[in-house]
């Protein structure tokens, strides 16, 4: 298991580290470039989203499911991890796809847009990493996952029985009117 734990943090680092720089790498493609700069930069990042970024998440998440299964960890804060997680497997895509379509010639993104790119994985990997070492309890998320508690069963009943109630099966009890063995318990007579 220990190997599993220090695969799955280096290849976290190394994917992290991508989805940092890939944006940043990104964002200086420009038009203002001539060809074999831009050329250098294109297949730079391309290089680094193939060879480290995409190999290094596949790690990731394969050795972060071994952990998942060997640890048993069912936690709230968890979930919240996972989904974190899946949100940085959705800009390491866009990252694919911008890499993909990108030319020298193609229309760039406006400056906020950019900025955006750069500062989503900023946010979001320090959560995980706070996720991870804080295992936060996560009060509303307990409340939903519990099962709902049985309804209160009453102490004394509402309204109480002259005599105990018939077992199921049982015939009634014997009294002057109705002797036993003469009634049958659905009131006919027997004998």
């Amino acid at each position: 298991m220990v190997w599993v734990k220090a695969m799955h943090i280096v290849a976290i680092l190394i994917w992290s580290a991508a989805l940092i720089y890939l944006p940043m790498i990104m964002a200086t493609h420009s038009v203002k470039l001539s060809e074999p700069e831009y050329l250098r930069v294109h297949a730079m990042s391309r290089t680094i989203f193939v060879v480290l970024a995409s190999p290094a998440a596949i790690i990731a998440i394969l050795s972060g499911t071994a952990l998942v299964a060997l640890r048993d960890v069912t936690e709230p804060w968890f979930a919240v991890k996972l989904a974190i997680v899946a949100l940085m497997s959705v800009v390491h895509a866009r990252c694919g796809i911008i890499l993909a379509k990108q030319t020298h010639e193609a229309e760039r993104a406006n400056a906020g847009i950019r900025v955006m790119r750069i500062l989503t994985p900023l946010a979001l990997i320090p959560c995980v990493l706070w996720l991870v070492l804080a295992k936060p309890r996560i009060d509303y998320i307990d409340a939903a996952l519990t099962p709902p508690s049985p309804l209160p069963v009453l102490q004394t009943p509402a309204f109480p029985l002259a005599s105990p109630p018939p077992t199921p099966g049982a015939s009634p009890a014997p009294t002057a009117e109705y002797p036993r063995g003469i009634w049958s318990t659905q009131g006919r007579k027997v004998a």
